[in-house]
């Protein structure tokens, strides 16, 4: 699968996620068991996703943050603040008021890690990046400044604090096509 990346590309590949998801089994189950709320508009409308970002909340976001959102996730709120609890891989991410420094974001959790050597190198890696999810099974996703994309993209990563180390991927379009795939 091909890794969204142009505000087209996420378009599609979310307009596609969504009617798959919506036409799904699980979904019905999570909805018939109360443990997702599936609204009529997003049955009608065959979307998932949010209201797009402006370009004027982007930029006022990046001013906010002090650096310039990497492509892939810049575009993706341009079509979708964020993404409601649908029950899936993508579910909860952050619209884009609520993403920050992982370091300001979850401060104690920094200070509790910061005696652990176990932790040292990720919380490096935190320290510079961006949280846009977190689970309350300890899962967060955060997009890290320390990438070498010609594009100005960052690596993307999904850190489950049980399994230790992050996975990483290249961009933030490649992690939700793994996700989903």
């Amino acid at each position: 699968m091909t890794a969204p990346a142009t505000v087209e590309e996420w378009h599609g590949f979310l307009r596609a996620h969504s009617a798959a998801h919506l036409a799904s089994r699980m979904l019905r189950e999570l909805v018939a068991d109360g443990r997702i709320a599936v609204s009529e508009q997003q049955r009608r409308t065959g979307w998932l996703g949010r209201e797009p970002a402006t370009e004027d909340a982007v930029q006022a976001a990046e001013e906010r943050l002090g650096c310039a959102l990497p492509p892939s996730f810049r575009n993706f709120l341009l079509v979708s603040d964020g993404w409601s609890e649908s029950g899936d891989e993508l579910h909860g991410l952050f619209r884009l008021d609520g993403v920050g420094r992982f370091e300001d974001l979850r401060a104690e959790l920094m200070d509790a890690w910061a005696d652990l050597d176990f932790f040292a190198d990720e919380l490096a890696v935190l320290r510079r990046s961006l949280l846009i999810a977190d689970h309350e099974d300890g899962v967060y996703w955060v997009l890290s400044p320390d990438s070498g994309d010609a594009d100005g993209g960052w690596t993307a990563c999904v850190w489950d604090t049980a399994d230790g180390a992050p996975a990483k991927y290249r961009t933030f379009g490649d992690l939700v096509a793994d996700a989903l795939a």
